[in-house]
């Protein structure tokens, strides 16, 4: 039983569409770009997806907590893995890297209380790099993308159906600098 509990939670809403996510795109001056997901990260880790009814969700909220920090760890850790291989932040046509976030994380000791409904991916934007795209797989249903400057004001803003990649951006819409160009 618990084996089958842990393996829920681990593989979390395979096959199962992410609900509608807005993901806010920035990029400082100094060239480090930030992409922050906002969905449901509890349901996602939980593996209830979306929309599920709320006793159901509290059950399975309490079966993760009665888990190990371990294995808790592992769950998360497939998380920001699912992410990794789900997003793509591409710089001239090229993905790069990021490193997964939750800064809406909190924990009771050693143990995960609840990641929230923020994901931030945070990278480098490459030397040289002039254009930016975003694309999330089919696994997230329509996302909602805001591309900002790094003072926060909206500058462009696309609807993406699944598995649309965003059109390609300049740079220095978002107040990129133009000597890293």
């Amino acid at each position: 039983m618990l084996l089958h509990v842990i393996l829920s939670l681990c593989f979390m809403v395979q096959g199962e569409a992410i609900g509608s996510t807005r993901a806010e795109v920035s990029v400082s001056a100094t060239g480090a770009f930030r992409i922050d997901l906002h969905a449901d990260f509890d349901g996602l880790l939980l593996g209830s997806g979306p929309g599920g009814s709320l006793g159901p969700r509290l059950e399975a909220m309490e079966r993760f907590r009665a888990l190990d920090s371990e294995l808790q760890a592992a769950a998360v850790e497939r998380l920001e893995e699912f992410l990794k291989r789900r997003v793509r932040a591409r710089f001239d046509g090229r993905p790069e890297t990021f490193s997964v976030s939750f800064p809406q994380r909190r924990q009771i000791g050693t143990g995960v209380l609840t990641l929230g409904s923020t994901a931030r991916l945070s990278g480098q934007v490459p030397t040289g790099a002039a254009r930016f795209q975003f694309f999330a797989s089919r696994s997230f249903r329509s996302v909602d993308l805001r591309l900002v400057s790094a003072t926060g004001e909206e500058r462009l803003r696309f609807l993406l159906q699944p598995g649309e990649e965003s059109p390609e951006v300049d740079l220095r819409e978002l107040g990129y600098r133009q000597d890293r160009l």
